[in-house]
């Protein structure tokens, strides 16, 4: 079942956002994970396949974000817990997985059902990036939150609520995305790059049950098209040595043509997965952190959430 729980976190020390790369954010993840799962842990690292170059792992992992409803955050208290902090960032990121054991145990764990708490302590856990201590404030997991980048779905609601009508498609890209061609990386929001990602990713998780065929990529050539854009590229730190450079921002696709009510619906079925699978390279490391925007969702909704540092 695809998943996708939003985090808002604060860092309980002096914290450098350049520090939060890509590396890191996956360390972090992982390292969550082996706290809750090693052996699953072990797998989403080191899966065998992943000698191929085209190989994909079920999760993804946004970068951190800065809450815009509150940047600074002073003497936060709920009935559950004492003072957070005495100042600092609100942030948030998005983690998600297509891999059903992955939720259940991590969730698990992000509600603290760890055992007997000290009175005044927080009820979630503290995460680690880059050696720097960040407390968990809130867990958002479900579209119930209103959050644009929670919530959760069976597959077979995605397929049976997927449109056949549905002909202009807008996707947020909130971190940059890349994919890559013939060993060059491409910035750009090709469509076939765009819904080949998509359905690649649908195929390794979902493709032995539901397959997506090579055919459906072979007709986004002729029949899809961007129609608008607000895009800009913007650099991501991998590590201390890797940069990559992607476009953030929406994009506006029609379907164009006589096209069958299936291509369709295959088409708005991967651009509603792309919550939970993330676009293009490196979603693992804070990459390719999209979703689709509804038709009510103004241009401005990147600016207004708020952006990478």
């Amino acid at each position: 079942m695809p998943y996708s729980i939003v985090l808002k976190i604060f860092p309980k020390s002096e914290f450098n956002l350049r520090e939060a790369t890509g590396a890191r954010l996956q360390g972090m993840f992982l390292e969550l994970m082996r706290q809750v799962d090693p052996e699953l842990a072990t797998e989403l690292h080191d899966r065998p396949d992943l000698d191929e170059p085209t190989a994909l792992r079920h999760y993804a992992v946004s970068p951190l974000f800065i809450d815009k409803g509150v940047e600074r955050v002073r003497n936060r208290t709920s009935s559950n817990h004492k003072v957070l902090t005495s100042g600092g960032t609100l942030y948030w990121l998005h983690l998600a997985a297509l891999d059903d054991r992955v939720y259940p145990a991590l969730l698990s764990y992000l509600l603290g059902l760890r055992g007997v708490k000290k009175e005044g302590e927080s009820p979630f856990p503290v995460l680690i990036i880059d050696k720097t201590q960040f407390q968990i404030v809130e867990v958002l997991a479900s579209g119930f939150s209103r959050h644009p980048w929670a919530g959760y779905s069976e597959v077979e609601d995605l397929i049976i609520r997927a449109s056949t009508d549905e002909r202009m498609i807008t996707f947020e890209f909130k971190s940059p995305t890349v994919f890559e061609r013939l060993n060059r990386q491409i910035p750009l929001p090709e469509p076939r790059l765009v819904w080949k990602s998509l359905a690649d990713r649908w195929n390794d998780a979902f493709g032995a049950t539901y397959p997506i065929s090579p055919e459906f990529v072979d007709a986004v050539e002729n029949h899809l098209v961007v129609v608008c854009y607000h895009i800009h590229t913007q650099p991501f730190r991998q590590d201390s040595e890797i940069t990559l450079t992607g476009f953030v921002g929406q994009v506006t696709f029609r379907i164009i043509g006589p096209v069958s009510p299936e291509f369709i619906k295959i088409t708005n079925l991967l651009a509603d997965f792309a919550l939970f699978s993330g676009i293009g390279k490196k979603t693992t490391r804070g990459m390719g952190t999209a979703r689709r925007v509804s038709d009510g969702e103004s241009s401005r909704t990147l600016e207004k959430s708020g952006g990478i540092l």
